[in-house]
């Protein structure tokens, strides 16, 4: 918006309104209060940035000159990127958000007084709200837990686990995608129904560059080749002898198995073409070149390659940490996975493109939970068809969307997707999500609750 309309914004002319109701107008220091937020719409469409909610005091103070001065403190300030959400005239948008007092300020009283206040970033023509709050002089139970870094519930939650990077993740087909659970595969169509599932098989997996065929994985140490289409093995089983971790099907059907041993290359009727460890026996990561060449992370070395069946270096980057390779649909990108941040790698040339930190929390625990306990979602950066957005979820399983600059400009509700695993881009502003839960989702980078939820898993 522009100057014109901030000063209508000034007058509160075709501004949207605000509303926030919180869980309590009274609290201790360290009580974490729940808020929901109303935004309705004003005269006419509005881009709405960001929503934002913090608790701020003003404390009275008598000057030495005699006067009355005022100053003010802003505490515990949480920002949801919107990514210029269209609020349309009279349509009315609810959001959740928490807040915490923080531990160690001092109580309500003596001319110092607080309040809880939401905004909502629409540019030029801002909306708040505010509700008064009184401070106790009795820390809540929550004062130990440090909110900024973790997403904490006031009860133990249950997870699934794996030791294994490859399992619970998405893979996207012609028409449909594939998901993985351990010793399951379930592929479905976009509009999510079942097209088939198969036991056995799940540890990992990767599609022929045709998009025809699956070369998985199983805790036995075998591969197989499927039909896509069907689910039914048309290849193997056959033993690799080793634990099998990401695997790729490159141009010219050679496959790559990478394992805490090595690369392993094959034909597709499973004969060796060779082993190539590179200097570092374990694998971070592979994925398919768009040549007949491959990509391949050591983290021990700090290393990705881009390298030649069956040996030959055509390419490396020292990168810190480097895990699993995500390659852009065209290839022309990769997201390389590292501790607390991710790698936009030039897939052309190799080169750095950017160092991206991953944003939000860094994991989450239950309230009381052992001082340093807590349980953490690796991010799995997936690049949009586009290659100028990436989806990320945070250490909590909090799902982000990311700018080509890695500025944040979404965040979604947990009451719509949380706990996220993975996700997958099926075209345009959609995608499928993947929770520890078990279910899958097709989203939009819109907003707005799934098309569809399946139970999965």
């Amino acid at each position: 918006m522009g100057f014109f309309d901030s000063i209508l914004g000034m007058f509160g002319i075709g501004q949207p309104k605000l509303a926030v109701q919180t869980s309590a107008t009274q609290a201790g220091p360290g009580k974490v209060i729940d808020a929901t937020l109303t935004i309705t719409g004003g005269s006419r469409p509005l881009p709405l940035t960001a929503l934002i909610l913090s608790v701020k005091s003003t404390k009275e103070e008598r000057r030495p000159d005699g006067t009355t001065g005022h100053t003010f403190e802003e505490y515990g300030k949480v920002v949801l990127p919107q990514g210029g959400r269209v609020i349309a005239p009279g349509q009315v948008i609810t959001m959740k958000m928490r807040v915490q007092v923080p531990a160690g300020v001092p109580p309500t009283g003596d001319g110092l007084k607080y309040k809880i206040v939401a905004s909502a970033d629409v540019p030029g023509l801002d909306a708040d709200a505010s509700q008064p709050l009184t401070v106790t002089d009795t820390p809540d139970a929550w004062a130990g837990e440090d909110l900024t870094k973790y997403h904490v519930t006031e009860s133990p939650l249950s997870y699934r686990h794996s030791s294994v990077k490859s399992d619970f993740r998405i893979l996207r087909l012609n028409d449909g995608f594939v998901v993985t659970w351990k010793n399951e595969l379930s592929a479905r169509n976009f509009d999510g129904s079942q097209k088939w599932r198969v036991s056995g098989w799940g540890r990992s997996f990767t599609a022929s560059p045709d998009g025809t065929r699956l070369l998985v994985s199983n805790q036995q140490k075998e591969l197989a080749i499927l039909d896509a289409a069907t689910g039914e093995v048309v290849q193997g089983p056959t033993s690799l002898g080793k634990w099998p971790g990401d695997l790729a099907w490159l141009p010219g059907e050679a496959l790559v198995i990478g394992t805490d041993e090595g690369v392993t290359t094959m034909q597709t009727n499973f004969f060796p073409i060779g082993v190539s460890f590179g200097g570092d026996t374990y694998v971070g990561g592979v994925a398919a070149s768009t040549d007949k060449r491959y990509f391949v992370s050591y983290p021990n070395s700090n290393l990705l390659k881009w390298t030649e069946v069956p040996t030959g270096d055509h390419g490396r980057l020292e990168l810190p940490s480097p895990g699993d390779i995500l390659p852009s649909k065209d290839g022309s990108l990769l997201a390389v996975r590292a501790h607390d941040e991710f790698h936009l790698v030039d897939a052309s040339t190799l080169k750095l493109v950017r160092t991206i930190p991953v944003p939000g929390l860094k994991g989450i625990r239950h309230l009381g939970q052992e001082q340093h306990s807590s349980t953490h979602f690796g991010a799995m950066p997936r690049i949009a068809d586009d290659n100028t957005r990436v989806l990320c979820q945070d250490g909590s399983g909090q799902l982000w969307l990311l700018d080509k600059s890695g500025d944040a400009t979404y965040v979604w509700p947990r009451e719509v997707v949380d706990l996220v695993e993975d996700t997958c881009w099926i075209g345009g502003d959609d995608f499928v999500a993947l929770t520890n839960d078990g279910r899958v989702l097709r989203l939009s980078t819109r907003g707005g609750a799934p098309a569809w939820v399946q139970q999965d898993g």
